[in-house]
């Protein structure tokens, strides 16, 4: 099997007036790779309605997709906490503006089924295979059999006493949910046997607070290793 480099990088929020400047300083180290990927972090439309308890939510012009073909990018996710900013016209305009410019995208779609759905790269004759999933998840913000959104991986948050001292913090219990664990052990599965490389991007960990790997995030990362995949971002 022949050598393949995979770029990756975290949040991209397309939104200024030159969209090509955004990533040039980084372009012509990220084309490069073979493949290179994103976390697509805001919706290119300009349709849609904010969602209350995402004011002012992320959204930009739809021509900020440059920054990403530009900078050279193969595949990104949008499987996050903006996915449905503005409601599903504009999650459905950004899935079809990143097809029509040559990006793959993964982890959303018009429906559940839709949005789990892999997408497959060859290099030198290896196939790479990406799956995306999202923690950091509002509520209604996951796709279901007939609604648009993002693949979830939801966690569940639970509290218990450490020590009977009065004041000590208490240990912060996170567990995965079973169904959406399960949901993805079977993607990870069937497209195990697809592909040479599973890559699998999963928006997760606790906001705000450096260094704390939550217990949901160990749950979730074994599971995925022990079905198969081979690389985590």
């Amino acid at each position: 099997m022949a050598d393949v480099s995979l770029y990756a990088v975290g949040d991209v929020s397309p939104d200024r007036e030159d969209p090509e400047s955004l990533l040039a300083l980084a372009a012509p180290v990220i084309r490069q790779a073979d493949i290179a990927f994103a976390q697509l972090e805001t919706n290119l439309s300009e349709r849609g309605t904010p969602q209350l308890h995402m004011l002012p939510g992320l959204r930009s012009h739809p021509r900020n997709v440059a920054a990403l073909t530009q900078a050279g990018f193969h595949v990104v996710s949008f499987a996050g906490n903006h996915t449905l900013d503005w409601g599903e016209e504009a999650l459905l305009d950004t899935i079809d503006v990143v097809k029509q410019n040559n990006i793959r995208i993964i982890g959303v779609g018009r429906n559940i089924a839709e949005a789990s759905q892999p997408t497959i790269l060859e290099r030198k004759g290896t196939r790479v295979a990406f799956l995306a999933y999202n923690s950091v998840l509002p509520a209604g913000y996951e796709a279901r059999a007939d609604k648009s959104g993002c693949v979830p991986l939801r966690a569940y948050t639970s509290y218990g006493q450490v020590d009977w001292q009065a004041g000590t913090p208490p240990r912060i219990v996170t567990t995965a949910d079973k169904d959406d664990l399960a949901a993805m052990v079977e993607d990870i599965r069937k497209v195990r046997e697809r592909a040479d490389v599973v890559v699998m991007s999963i928006h997760w960990g606790v906001h705000y607070v450096p260094s704390v790997i939550a217990m949901y995030q160990r749950e979730v990362g074994h599971a995925a290793i022990d079905a198969g995949v081979d690389l985590i971002l």
